[in-house]
């Protein structure tokens, strides 16, 4: 006995851990969204292009600091030619090098830097809201595929739930058949109707499949098995309130046509920057090389003394002019090759350039691109007016479904109770034989479509309250 007892015990505590287990491994819709998200490449492309759009803002960022670049030449001629270093024409083969280091700078460029920047700043929050669209649509595709896998995991609950129920009724009837209170025959119409619930659950079941199908199609999924759902959680559901001014600031696609706006205007002050004048400042050092330089004269050992007749120091004797003999210290050279770093060091300049760039006629072509912009401002203009009229328009609509759904699944839920009551009464009328089988038939079955229209209802209202949450942020 206490081995049974023992048994019993270990099968209902792993029945409890398995149903707790499967309960928790259920899909939520928040892991439905997410994985939806994750798994979606339209929004992975649009992250990839938000990327870009961060690297374009990083560059003209820089466009601030001065530019800093090295340039080196070697090149070898024959026959006549102009020296590089000397610019005089030679004939022999030259050889020759220049090397240089130049830095340069904008001062001022009609504001057209600082746009730039501003204006890449919205292209990098236009590019992230591309993004934000997507998600936002995509959330309401799977919120929308989720709540039908709840949905026809329900009405698949209460397709079994009716079969039970004709089960239980063909045991009782066997057992009033077998004490002689009732004929076999009344177990015809009930055995024709559980083969009915049998084709009923195996429909249902095939609903429930596709819609499950069609959720993993969303979410990007085809290998994931959906075993179980869970129903979402909605706060106050018959106390849901609507505002009478909504907040939709958090809407992308209008975030979206808002900063179009914005670029339009940063478009209209980068056209009207290329009026005004450009200041550059440029500096660089240069050298070069040459193999026909003059050589270079070399000091080799001590100097030597000399005497040499002066050409201009003289001493007068009796009236004649007598020139002296002057020693002098005479260094001792000779002629040697200008060389290679030599001459690159011996020949460093340093140049300084301030320029600057003032527009006076370019056939009015600054003039008609600032028109352009303004009038690309106002498309930008036009497209968010329009915007926020759709979208006000769509939350109107989810707004009304909203609060008929609302209505709906509260008068459903009456309806089911007024049936529920019918069937009570019907059920005990037949199995007293005051009713034929088909009557008791059709108050279960208007019981079970009484049920299936509060799931329905239950669930369309879920849909239009998460929708309006996402719309709202409320």
């Amino acid at each position: 006995m206490r081995k049974y007892l023992f048994k019993i015990l270990i099968f209902v505590f792993v029945n409890s851990v398995s149903g707790f287990a499967q309960k928790n491994n259920a899909l939520t819709l928040e892991s439905c969204l997410e994985m939806a998200i994750n798994n979606n490449f339209d929004v992975k492309i649009a992250g990839q292009k938000a990327n870009i759009s961060v690297r374009n803002l990083e560059q003209s960022q820089k466009e601030k600091l001065p530019t800093l670049s090295t340039d080196f030449s070697q090149g070898f001629n024959l026959g006549r030619n102009i020296d590089p270093v000397s610019n005089q024409y030679v004939t022999q083969p030259i050889n020759s090098a220049t090397l240089g280091l130049t830095s340069s700078t904008t001062l001022y460029k009609g504001d057209i830097i600082k746009n730039t920047v501003s204006l890449n700043e919205k292209f990098q929050k236009s590019a992230m809201i591309d993004a934000e669209i997507l998600k936002f649509d995509l959330k309401k595709a799977v919120t929308l595929a989720f709540l039908e896998v709840v949905l026809k995991q329900e009405i698949l609950d209460l397709k079994i739930e009716q079969k039970k129920i004709i089960e239980t009724q063909i045991t009782r009837n066997n057992a009033l058949i077998e004490l002689g209170n009732l004929p076999k025959s009344s177990l015809i119409e009930l055995k024709a109707q559980l083969e009915n619930e049998t084709l009923g659950i195996l429909e249902a079941e095939n609903q429930l499949l596709d819609a499950k199908n069609y959720l993993k199609k969303i979410m990007n999924t085809p290998e994931l098995e959906i075993k179980e759902v869970k129903e979402p959680l909605v706060q106050d559901l018959f106390k849901a309130s609507i505002n009478k001014t909504d907040n939709l600031v958090g809407v992308p696609l209008l975030l979206q046509k808002k900063l179009n706006v914005d670029i339009a205007e940063n478009q209209i002050k980068l056209k009207e920057g290329t009026k005004k004048p450009s200041l550059f400042f440029t500096g660089g050092l240069f050298t070069n090389y040459s193999s026909q330089a003059n050589r270079r004269i070399k000091f080799i050992g001590e100097p030597q003394q000399v005497i040499q007749v002066s050409e201009n120091q003289f001493i007068s004797i009796n009236g004649n002019n007598f020139p002296l003999n002057v020693v002098s210290q005479v260094p001792k050279t000779e002629e040697v090759r200008f060389g290679y770093l030599s001459q690159l060091f011996s020949n460093i300049g340093l140049g300084l350039k301030l320029n600057l760039e003032y527009p006076i006629l370019d056939k009015n072509y600054r003039n008609t691109q600032i028109q352009i912009s303004k009038i690309e401002k106002q498309i930008a203009q036009s497209e968010l007016q329009k915007a926020e009229t759709e979208v006000k328009n769509d939350l109107l609509q989810i707004k009304t479904q909203l609060e008929n759904s609302k209505k709906l699944y509260l008068q459903a839920q009456k309806y089911e109770s007024a049936q529920n009551e019918a069937f009570k009464l019907s059920k005990e009328r037949f199995e007293e034989g005051m009713n034929s089988f088909v009557e008791y038939n059709q108050t279960k079955l208007s019981l079970e479509a009484a049920k299936s229209n509060v799931i329905r209802n239950k669930y369309t209202h879920y849909f239009y309250n998460l929708v309006y949450k996402y719309y709202t942020g409320n």
